[in-house]
């Protein structure tokens, strides 16, 4: 092992273009004055990167924060050192497994998917969707009817089941590679900064276990955005901002996932209680934290607006269903509070 070394390191006499060094941490002005940097072992950039979060560099000051949102600086700055480290390990190749799911008889979709992501240069591979019910319900244990009415009004369609096991699988496949990867469902378009975002994503998903790649913004109704917001940014990184969502939007159309993340999302799916994306929605049940990448790298095609899962209109107004519902959301609401509470103060967010 190398010797440790010490290095008096003025930030003052850097070279102009070492303030815009590439990274997810170090694209940040350095304050202008002197610092000690110790040089550990044969990783001495992984030392600078440190150096920067733990001793009041740039993503341990308080760039774009607000002064409702400040972070825990010991919390923040061990999260962001993960990161980093993760970034140090391989900056520029895209590494990360990225699976489209579509139908096998989606010739249109799949063409369109195909052309986007070769003609930039990505390799993918396409995921045959589960299709049929019998095969959908193979990957759940059981079927929770009255939970189902609760979160939706409405029977299950075929094609959502469907829609959940195919995602399912592909956690499984995640668990299995023991590595992140990239899911998509085939109606996507991707945007200009789709392989920036991408390698972004690589740099964060291992301490970020889920994060979405499409747009986080949704509808909320007064109540819901006085009661608390719909999402609280952890750090900003070339060009992209990281955030916790607390109010996780419908649709699964782009996002990536890590090992842990995706144990966790199987093992709450045993039972069939909701369709995917409203599962995902109910972090307090399956324990997994959910994060935003902006600006988004994916928006829905005008594919999407012609959906293979059905129509998902026709919502009973039984009386009782919908007061029942009523007070299954307001318990939900709670429990969410609460998650999100310690979520925040395991990141250092002050709500």
């Amino acid at each position: 092992m190398a010797s440790v070394a010490a290095m008096k390191f003025y930030t003052s006499e850097l070279m102009p273009e070492m303030h815009g060094i590439s990274g997810p941490v170090l694209a940040y002005p350095v304050a202008a004055r002197p610092r000690y940097l110790v040089l550990l072992g044969k990783k001495p950039l992984t030392a600078l990167v440190y150096f920067l979060v733990a001793r009041g560099g740039p993503l341990s000051a308080r760039s774009g924060q607000s002064r409702e949102n400040r972070r825990n600086p010991s919390i923040r700055r061990r999260i962001l050192a993960s990161a980093a480290s993760n970034y140090l390990s391989n900056p520029w190749v895209i590494a990360v497994k990225i699976f489209v799911i579509s139908l096998e008889t989606a010739a249109d979709r799949r063409k369109a998917a195909a052309e986007q992501l070769e003609n930039r240069g990505h390799k993918f591979e396409f995921f045959d969707a589960v299709e049929r019910v019998a095969d959908a319900f193979q990957h759940f244990s059981g079927f929770d009817r009255r939970r189902y009415l609760l979160n939706t009004r409405r029977e299950p369609l075929p094609g959502e089941i469907g829609c959940y096991a195919s995602h399912l699988a592909l956690w499984k496949i995640c668990v299995a590679l023991d590595e992140p990867i990239v899911i998509m469902e085939d109606d996507f378009q991707l945007l200009a900064n789709f392989a920036a975002a991408i390698r972004e994503t690589e740099n964060l998903i291992k301490t970020f276990g889920f994060i979405r790649l499409q747009p986080f913004e949704r509808q909320r109704r007064p109540y819901q955005a006085k009661a608390r917001p719909g999402a609280y940014r952890l750090l900003n990184t070339n060009g992209f901002a990281l955030h916790y969502l607390s109010d996780t939007p419908l649709c699964m159309l782009a996002y990536a996932i890590n090992p842990k993340s995706a144990s966790a999302l199987i093992e709450s799916s045993g039972t069939l209680t909701a369709p995917v994306d409203k599962f995902l929605q109910r972090t307090w049940e399956h324990q997994t934290p959910i994060y935003a990448l902006s600006p988004s790298a994916v928006i829905p095609s005008f594919r999407s607006a012609l959906s293979t899962i059905g129509d998902r209109s026709n919502k009973s107004r039984n009386i009782r269903l919908l007061l029942r519902r009523l007070v299954y959301k307001g318990i939900g609401e709670i429990r969410r509070s609460s998650f999100d509470r310690k979520q925040l103060v395991r990141l250092g967010v002050s709500d």
